[in-house]
């Protein structure tokens, strides 16, 4: 493991990275024993200076779920001098079977500097946390600025995320009163996955439909754009449908905006 943690770019890496550039389609859909027969080694893909060529070994680590690599992947996840969108893809290919995750290190995560990394932290932390009081805690705390009354968190899409998580692995009333905060947020989508979120919450903790149900009904439905349908309306009265029949109406999911924020 000691040689994969001190890996040394040199000119001759860098020439085979040049002409390997172009090989990334077919390598990835290689099975591990054609990438051995090929006579490939991960190290000259993750020793390459040009950082495209690190991110297909980083990729093929995720792919192969070569666990050997997993320390690699959590230091590349970590290293603030790699490139952004290797340390996105490290932690994304770290989620494959096999490999260990724990809260405390994708907390960590939710430092760096990259929008994305902390986006997909969040997806991480949503997939692979137990509800807990204590999880639920340090969330908030990474989320709120308490001394301030203010969010720490400023892009749109990971405090998306944020939302999502409080709902699905948020514990009350904790994640409540986050939610409850949330909902009179600026941003109408923020207010529309709140709701979503607070769904979520409600399903978990069915005691609290009453209370989720005022915080819903305190919601400004208005939204922006001009798509025919008022989505953040839609998503309100579908909520309040999912909360009153308890089970028969499921919950809308996450709102993408990649997707054109549909919910």
């Amino acid at each position: 493991m000691s040689d994969h943690l001190h890996l040394r770019y040199n000119a001759k890496s860098f020439l085979w990275g040049l002409r390997h550039l172009p090989s990334e389609g077919r390598i990835l859909k290689m099975s591990f024993q054609e990438f051995c027969v090929a006579g490939y080694k991960m190290e000259s893909f993750l020793s390459c200076p040009i950082w495209y060529v690190r991110n297909i070994g980083i990729k093929l680590i995720g792919a192969h779920s070569l666990v050997e690599y997993e320390e690699f992947l959590k230091l590349k996840c970590q290293d603030r001098k790699e490139v952004p969108i290797i340390r996105r893809n490290a932690l994304r290919n770290i989620q494959t079977a096999g490999f260990q995750l724990n809260s405390d290190f994708l907390f960590g995560c939710l430092n760096d500097p990259y929008w994305e990394v902390r986006s997909e932290a969040l997806r991480a932390l949503a997939h692979n946390s137990t509800p807990a009081d204590e999880t639920t805690a340090k969330l908030v705390n990474k989320l709120f600025n308490v001394e301030r009354s203010s969010l720490r968190e400023t892009n749109l899409e990971v405090l998306m995320h944020y939302v999502a998580s409080l709902g699905i692995f948020g514990t009350s009333p904790r994640a409540q009163e986050a939610l409850s905060l949330l909902a009179k947020h600026g941003n109408w989508l923020i207010r529309a996955q709140t709701a979503i979120a607070l769904n979520h919450l409600c399903r978990r903790f069915p005691d609290t439909a009453q209370q989720i149900t005022g915080v819903l009904e305190t919601i400004d439905p208005q939204s922006d754009g001009i798509h025919p349908v008022f989505l953040l309306k839609k998503t309100l009265a579908h909520t309040a449908a999912s909360i009153e029949s308890s089970s028969s109406l499921a919950p809308l999911s996450f709102i993408d905006l990649s997707q054109g924020w549909q919910p």
